[in-house]
């Protein structure tokens, strides 16, 4: 068996690729976009407020809002898209010939699905937002995929302090030229 099939198989959220699995995929997207010159966006998604929303309703009410907000990006990202597991609560999605505008319309989408979701637990209703932050591989120059990858990280760390519901687009800095 593949170390990939088995680490399918041993991870816990159906539909999500773990962190090893997803930093894998980053990789191949990643050189496979630099050699042929095709877009690749990188995507990191937060739910917004989610220490809060656990401290208030419990930690059961935290996994409910992740476990629809995990499925609505599985019904929403195409086949071709890979989504994973970034941090405890942060996934990444990896779009492969997709440009920053193409990342920006698909997250858009699940903000809009996410807040539509009335949330109820023990007898008490609430509604989440998200936030993102995209980054998009456009320059041969770039060299590691790491590099896609920070910028979105902080773009999406950016939109987190910037208040819910907000997506903000940081480019990826190519290699500095000797």
């Amino acid at each position: 068996m593949t170390e990939l099939k088995s680490l399918a198989l041993t991870d816990s959220e159906p539909g999500l690729f773990s962190f090893a699995q997803i930093t894998h995929l980053m990789k191949v997207e990643f050189a496979r976009a630099r050699r042929y010159r095709l877009p690749l966006a990188f995507v990191v998604v937060v739910v917004d407020r989610i220490s809060d929303l656990s401290r208030n309703f419990g930690y059961k009410a935290r996994d409910l809002v992740l476990e629809r907000f995990h499925a609505i990006l599985r019904r929403e990202v195409r086949s071709c898209d890979y989504v994973g597991r970034f941090q405890d609560d942060r996934v990444l999605l990896v779009l492969p010939h997709t440009d920053a505008e193409g990342a920006r319309v698909l997250v858009n989408r699940v903000r809009r699905a996410v807040a539509a979701q009335e949330f109820e637990f023990e007898g008490k209703a609430f509604r989440v937002t998200l936030s993102a932050g995209i980054s998009q591989f456009r320059d041969r120059n770039t060299l590691f995929f790491d590099s896609v990858r920070d910028a979105a990280e902080r773009a999406a760390e950016r939109a987190s302090q910037a208040g819910d519901a907000v997506l903000v687009l940081e480019p990826a800095e190519p290699a500095a030229k000797s």
